[in-house]
């Protein structure tokens, strides 16, 4: 008997019809059935037809993320992806795109705005436009807890582009705290040159992790 093969995150999308960006709502809000292989996604057609006649994708219209929380997201999206197409992310030039956040993440209800940028920096589907959102957030003074800037550092370690896991590494070393080391490390990196980065940041935040102890 043979063994049905793992399929890629395209493949659903055509095998369903749909964008990319709703298999991937689906896999954090419908709980499609989808297994992590490394940084990827695979699935089993069998099991996404199953979850399809159960209902799983029943309601599609129906907004995942509250009203309010959408707008918020949607508005900031906007103007972000603006910014950015106006003026690229360069190393050691400040943008537009860092007062846009920094304005947002003081101006908003932090319990909804903290999720959206998270939601925003760690966008699987669109790694430059994460990578770009991300490098800016991480040139503000510690936006968040420690706890919620782990959490997007660690989210975005995961993905597959490279630029979004450097531009986690560079968010790490501009804040500095502690807690980052043990995320640092528990990154296993493919690319020699943003593995070495990682080596360097993580002793860096060792010393300054011992110096304040």
């Amino acid at each position: 008997m043979s063994t049905e093969s793992w399929v890629s995150v395209d493949a659903v999308a055509k095998h369903l019809s749909v964008a990319k960006d709703s298999i991937y709502r689906w896999i954090e809000h419908k709980r499609l059935p989808a297994h992590r292989v490394g940084r990827l996604w695979k699935f089993k057609l069998s099991q996404i037809d199953e979850w399809v006649g159960d209902g799983g994708a029943a309601s599609t219209a129906v907004v995942e993320r509250s009203p309010p929380e959408k707008q918020v997201r949607d508005r900031l999206d906007a103007m972000l992806s603006a910014a950015f197409e106006a003026e690229p992310v360069e190393d050691g030039v400040a943008h537009t795109a860092e007062q846009i956040l920094e304005r947002a993440l003081h101006a908003g209800d932090q319990s909804t705005m903290l999720p959206v940028v998270a939601a925003l920096c760690v966008d699987g589907a669109r790694p430059g436009f994460s990578a770009a959102t991300l490098r800016c957030l991480g040139r503000l003074t510690r936006p968040g807890s420690s706890a919620w800037r782990s959490d997007v550092v660690r989210l975005a370690l995961t993905h597959s582009g490279v630029e979004l896991r450097d531009a986690a590494v560079q968010a790490a070393e501009s804040w500095g705290d502690p807690d980052l080391v043990d995320v640092l490390l528990a990154h296993r990196e493919t690319e020699p040159w943003l593995a070495e980065y990682i080596t360097e940041v993580t002793e860096d935040l060792r010393v300054d992790r011992v110096s304040r102890s």
